[in-house]
């Protein structure tokens, strides 16, 4: 079994927080329109499942000494289901 990389999850007035440990060779994506995932250096470090209001549109995330913040816009209205998404990191 693959060791989960330190992790915390906040809710502010609009959006969802993510902040995990990470290394390097970043992937992050979403599955079936709720499921965020996030690997480093090619394995599973963390994995979240996003709430009903989440705006998966509005995924952003960056990458700075090695804690990675994913932020995700809440939204009124579920708009359906999205198979897959891949989100740019931006290393600031």
């Amino acid at each position: 079994m693959a060791m989960k990389a330190p992790s915390s999850q906040m809710e502010i007035s609009d959006a969802y927080v993510y902040n995990i440990g990470v290394s390097e060779n970043l992937r992050v994506w979403l599955e079936d329109a709720k499921l965020l995932k996030i690997t480093g250096n090619g394995k599973l470090t963390s994995e979240f499942v996003l709430p009903n209001n989440a705006n998966s549109d509005t995924i952003s995330a960056t990458s700075h000494n090695g804690v990675l913040n994913v932020t995700v816009k809440k939204y009124p209205l579920s708009l359906g289901p999205r198979k897959t998404k891949s989100i740019d990191v931006k290393r600031i």
